[in-house]
């Protein structure tokens, strides 16, 4: 066995089991592998004919075939009967490919529909979505207005109750003024009724002070000779 790089991977080289002609290689002597994808990219087929021929001719194949991971590799008997039989039946491989092709075609049709649909779907839902956001846009811009008339009503409250409260220290303060003058003329008052009663109180005084003066005046007559004397 010989081990050899190919593309990255560690593949084991097998030996050349069959031989049909002089231009095989020995057994023992290493042997030159290729995926299927290089096999067709070379004799200019696509890679599902291949794949289909590796498929029909899996019998006759399988001790020529290396498969490493999920990649298949054709060793160089492999390649000399996949293309004798190609050459063999190359109307069939042509009506293949076209078949294949227009599989292909198909599906990239298929394929093509199926995104065009989720991009029209797409397209629905960011309709939608534009929809819902230009209802949540007026949603939002009613209640900025609510909130903006609510705003001024309650500004245009709290300015009433400011001048309520303005006038009710304005009352207060006149009744206080007023309280005041009360107060001032009620002790005026109380002067006046207490310089009056002791007013009246020399009024009497003087009235009784009168009646003696006139009682003590009836008391005296007048003489022959003009002088008073007491009765």
């Amino acid at each position: 066995m010989y081990v050899s790089k190919y593309k990255g991977f560690q593949l084991i080289q097998r030996c050349a089991r069959y031989c049909h002609n002089e231009s095989c290689m020995k057994e023992g002597d290493p042997v030159e592998l290729v995926t299927l994808k290089q096999y067709a990219e070379e004799h200019k087929i696509s890679y599902e004919a291949v794949r289909k021929q590796v498929i029909r001719y899996a019998e006759e194949l399988s001790d020529h075939i290396i498969k490493q991971d999920r990649t298949q590799y054709l060793d160089p008997w492999a390649v000399e009967f996949l293309t004798n039989r190609r050459r063999e039946s190359p109307i069939v491989l042509m009506n293949m490919d076209q078949s294949e092709e227009n599989e292909r075609l198909k599906e990239e049709v298929e394929s093509l529909r199926v995104k065009l649909m989720t991009a029209q779907n797409e397209l629905l839902k960011e309709k939608d979505r534009i929809i819902e956001l230009q209802d949540e846009a007026k949603k939002t811009l009613e209640d900025r207005a609510r909130y903006t008339a609510l705003l001024e009503e309650s500004k245009a409250k709290d300015e009433k109750l400011k001048e309520a409260e303005d006038q009710i220290r304005t009352i207060q303060t006149e009744r206080e003024s007023d309280q005041l003058t009360i107060e001032t003329i009620r002790k005026e008052a109380d002067d006046l009724r207490k310089k009056s009663e002791e007013d009246q109180k020399k009024i009497e005084d003087l009235q009784k002070e009168r009646d003696e003066a006139q009682t003590e005046a009836q008391s005296f007559t007048r003489s022959i000779f003009g002088f008073y004397r007491k009765r």
